[in-house]
Formats: C-alpha cells, sequence, structure tokens
C-alpha cells in the first residue's frame, strides 16, 4: 500500500526579497519614531520594533513587514495607520496595538495585500467597495469593525463589539480577485447595534464561512445579489453557532436574497427562545442549488453563553451530519456548532504573542491511493 503525502506550508512571518534590509526601531536606535522608519525602507525590508509607546499616525505605501523585535513582546501605535497609499503592495503587520485604527482611506488602483496577525486593533475601518483589497487576519482582537473588501482570510479572531449604526462587520463586495475567501473560527462577542456579522454582495468567488461563535441581537450572514451558479465550486456555511440574544423574538441565520450560489449550509446551531427565519428574503427561483440541513435549534442552556460550547446533555451533541468527513476532532460524530469538526473553536484558543499554526486544512477522508494535500499557515510572533 502506497500513501502519498504532498504538504505545502505557507508562513505569513516573512516577505521575500533580494537585498532586504532590517531596520531597527526604539528610543535606543538611529530611528526612533514608526514613520522614519517608512520612510527609509525599501519594498521587502523589515521593521523590527522595540516595545513602547509610539506617538503619531503611521502612513505605510510600501511592501514591508512590521513586528516586534523580541519574542512575546507589543509595539502600541497611539495614532492611526494608514495603508490607503499602497496599491499594489504587500503590507504584513505583527504584534502590534493600534489604539485609533488602520484603516484604508482612498480606492486602490491595484491590489493590496494587508496582512495583520497576532495584533490587537480598537479600529478596523474600509472606504465602501475595495474590489482590490485582500485582507487577511490571523488571531487578532479586533474592538470597533465596519471593513468593505475584496477578498479575506479572517481566521481566529475575536471581535469585541460595533459602533452603533455599522451594518455589517466584514463586508465582501464585487471582488475581482481569485482567492476563496475564508471565514473561520473567529468570535463576534458584544456587537450592538449592527445589522449583520458578514455580509457578501456579488461574490463571485466561493466562500467558506465555518466554526464562528457570534453572541448578540443580529443577523449572521446577508447575501445579496449575483453568485456562483454550479458547477462553479461550492461555498459553504458549515459548524457555526449564533447565540441570539435579541428581545424581538426573530432572528435570522441567514438573509438571501437575488443570490444563485452553489451553497451548503450544514451543521449550524442557533442558540435562543424566538423562532429563527433560516433562509429569508429569498427569490425561489435563486436557490435550486442551495442545501440546507443538519441544522439545529436549542435553548440558551444547550450552551455555555460566553464559549459557545455544548453543554452537557445539550442537543448539539453528535446531532450534525454523520459522514465521517464531519467528525469531530475526538473522531466522534460531528456536534453542530462551532465546536464541531475538525475546524473547532478549540483549535483557536492558543494566546497571542506564542508561535502556533494559524489555520490548517487537510482532507478528513482520503480514497487509497490518493495524494494528501495539507495547506497550513504560521507565525512565531
Amino acid at each position: 500500500m502506497k500513501y502519498v503525502i504532498s504538504i505545502v506550508l505557507c508562513t505569513v512571518a516573512v516577505i521575500a526579497q533580494s537585498r532586504a534590509a532590517d531596520i531597527l526601531v526604539g528610543p535606543q536606535h538611529e530611528v526612533a519614531d514608526l514613520q522614519s522608519a517608512v520612510a527609509r525602507a525599501n519594498d521587502g525590508d523589515r521593521i523590527l520594533v522595540e516595545p513602547g509607546n509610539y506617538l503619531g499616525n503611521v502612513s505605510i505605501d510600501k511592501s514591508i513587514t512590521m513586528l516586534p523585535r523580541q519574542e512575546g513582546t507589543r509595539y502600541t501605535v497611539q495614532g492611526r495607520v494608514y495603508c490607503g497609499g499602497a496599491s499594489g503592495k504587500r503590507i504584513l503587520l505583527s504584534g502590534i496595538r493600534v489604539l485609533t485604527a488602520v484603516q484604508v482611506q482612498s480606492i486602490l488602483t491595484e491590489r493590496l495585500d494587508l496582512v495583520i496577525v497576532d495584533s490587537y486593533l480598537f479600529s478596523f475601518q474600509g472606504t465602501q467597495n475595495q474590489p482590490l483589497l485582500r485582507v487577511e487576519l490571523y488571531r487578532d482582537s479586533i474592538g470597533q469593525a465596519s471593513w468593505s473588501l475584496g477578498s479575506c482570510a479572517i481566521i481566529g479572531c475575536r471581535f469585541l463589539e460595533s459602533n452603533g449604526g455599522v451594518l455589517q462587520a466584514i463586508s465582501i463586495q464585487n471582488t475581482s480577485l481569485p482567492e476563496t475567501n475564508d471565514i473561520i473560527g473567529n468570535i463576534f462577542q458584544g456587537i450592538g447595534d449592527i445589522m449583520c456579522a458578514i455580509d457578501i454582495t456579488n461574490a463571485n468567488r466561493p466562500f467558506h464561512i465555518e466554526n464562528n461563535l457570534v453572541i448578540g441581537p443580529l443577523h449572521f450572514l446577508r447575501l445579496t445579489g449575483g453568485g456562483l451558479n454550479a458547477p462553479m465550486p461550492m461555498s459553504t456555511i458549515i459548524n457555526n453557532t449564533f447565540i441570539d440574544t435579541g428581545n424581538d423574538g426573530v432572528s435570522m441565520l441567514l438573509e438571501a436574497g437575488n443570490i444563485y450560489y452553489a451553497l451548503l449550509v450544514k451543521n449550524n446551531a442557533r442558540i435562543g427562545t424566538g423562532p429563527i427565519a433560516a433562509i429569508t428574503n429569498a427569490t425561489p427561483s435563486a436557490l435550486p442549488f442551495v442545501v440546507f440541513t443538519n441544522n439545529v435549534e436549542g435553548p440558551p442552556s444547550s450552551v455555555d453563553g460566553s464559549t459557545g460550547r455544548p453543554s452537557m446533555g445539550s442537543p448539539l451533541i453528535n446531532a450534525g451530519d454523520p459522514d465521517p468527513r464531519y467528525m469531530d476532532l475526538d473522531l466522534s460524530i460531528n456536534d453542530a456548532g462551532c465546536y464541531g469538526g475538525s475546524n473547532s473553536l478549540v483549535n483557536y484558543s492558543t494566546p497571542q504573542g506564542s508561535a502556533v499554526v494559524a489555520y490548517m486544512r487537510a482532507p478528513r477522508v482520503i480514497p487509497q491511493g490518493s495524494p494528501v494535500n495539507i495547506q497550513a499557515i504560521g507565525f512565531d510572533r
């Protein structure tokens, strides 16, 4: 018997460039502030920052990596971090604490890749309709979020709350970028006047929304316009938990209007006391490729209200699809909700500041003689 294992390891720790330089920033170094370091840097350089507070705004218009000089430390920016002038660039921020906002404040003319790992952002804001913006967030904490972007990988993050009147935390619109959109293992918690956690409009790439926990009086996901017909790759909404804390008696797991997605909605859990509208406002002719199955409702006693973990005897336990490809990490039948399956929310409990594999995708069922393709993304500070 022969097995072929093909492993693809992706890292967000460096941006490769020949002749790249390291620029040290801190009171004891020649460069004392972050904006001066950016001005000195060339594409591909690293800015290594000593722990401490750095005053003023930082405007980044180059392909650079900015990270702590010392493992496990943080550096704090008291002002704003602007990336709107970085069309055609790739920016990686690691271990940063931004006490005001990270912003893409102007319309991009070329693709911008913005990667933020292991960081805290008080506010995360983007100009409406940014189809050329690719955002990757790995294990970040985000206070107030209202971003419009073209493509994303948002994995293992915690969204703490939202400004009043914000329509959505994450908005994917009119993308022209080729990547699949992944929103996996996040917690949307304490969100107040927001309309929905995730909004997708006219997406023409598949998306995977899996193992997220949403706590609040809001809609979980809204889909509008266009979409991907079969036989295009299927998008998935799998093993999410929505704890409805609203008082209106009605909540939505999925609001869909005029969509034509090949869409699998499976093994999700909605916790609350009122009725749920699972798919609402949908044009009937637009739904021939939507599969909705093994989704479970339960009372508040079904889960821990702060973590979403099923309680003893919860109706969510072993309530998901029994197919082996959806098995839990302990190889039992899939638990409905965010702790079920191989992307269980427990995977994203590692504290900030640690060297971690932020995300790994591997098949659970492999035909004999077939290659095993594993993709992993990790960082060490």
